[in-house]
């Protein structure tokens, strides 16, 4: 199956998608704000595929994909936008790309062999200062300009998390075993956070330029064990004050 949309005009466009079976491509094309992109493949889907592009601002973008072998790409090019991937299932993939400000990203992923990959470039402008308890974010947090959330459970998963500009905040969970995440942050008043639980798994945080928040990295040493919850995090403020989770 093949659907194909495309909207125009000033914006508040809306667009839903269901795809079952094997091999289903869906593309949904918005320029204008506020649109909506809800593409659902599931029902034991197989080697779906789903692109979602959006021009505007404040334009928000669901997907969820349940199945193996599944792709999902997000694209957002202006401000104010939202991207939630679901993908429940074996050797998924998901790719979100946000190219301007006050973003947010979740992707949540379970089964494995899944990856996730998440890009984001919140240009210049941004709060100018980050939260002193990191804690577990919730979708558009105040205290950041952009940030991003990844949440995988199973194994042999891999998470990478790119960020440039101002007041971005990376906040990965993996539970499972010999899974990968790879944090690389550029920029002003940054902040990551990455938990993991089960054995085997490594983690790897990057960051560069003023006023960043420390990265900290926790594993539970309980083999084969994938529960998140059980993460002792252990975050830091921009004075180096240390809080467990």
């Amino acid at each position: 199956n093949t659907s194909n949309v495309a909207q125009g005009g000033t914006g508040g466009n809306t667009a839903n998608v269901t795809q079952t079976g094997i091999f289903g491509i869906s593309s949904v094309s918005q320029t204008g704000s506020i649109g909506t992109a809800n593409v659902t493949q599931r029902d034991a889907s197989q080697n779906q595929t789903s692109y979602v592009t959006q021009a505007g601002d404040a334009d928000s973008a669901t997907v969820d994909q349940s199945g193996d072998t599944n792709l999902s790409s997000v694209d957002q090019q202006a401000n104010t936008n939202a991207a939630v991937v679901k993908q429940n299932g074996n050797n998924n993939g998901s790719a979100v790309s946000q190219l301007a400000a006050n973003n947010a990203a979740r992707v949540t992923q379970t089964g494995n062999g899944n990856s996730s990959n998440v890009s984001q470039n919140s240009l210049s402008s941004g709060a100018g200062y980050t939260h002193l308890e990191l804690g577990e974010p919730v979708l558009n947090d105040p205290n950041y300009s952009s940030y991003v959330v990844v949440q995988q459970v199973g194994d042999v998963l891999g998470s990478t998390v790119t960020t440039t500009g101002a007041s971005n905040f990376a906040f990965v969970q993996q539970g499972g075993s010999n899974n990968t995440s790879g944090v690389l942050a550029t920029g002003t008043n940054t902040a990551a956070f990455v938990e993991q639980a089960g054995s085997g798994n490594s983690s790897s945080v990057s960051q560069s330029g003023v006023n960043n928040n420390y990265p900290t990295t926790s594993e539970v040493p309980n083999p084969g064990g994938n529960n998140i919850a059980a993460a002792a995090g252990v975050h830091a403020g921009l004075g180096g004050e240390l809080a467990v989770a």
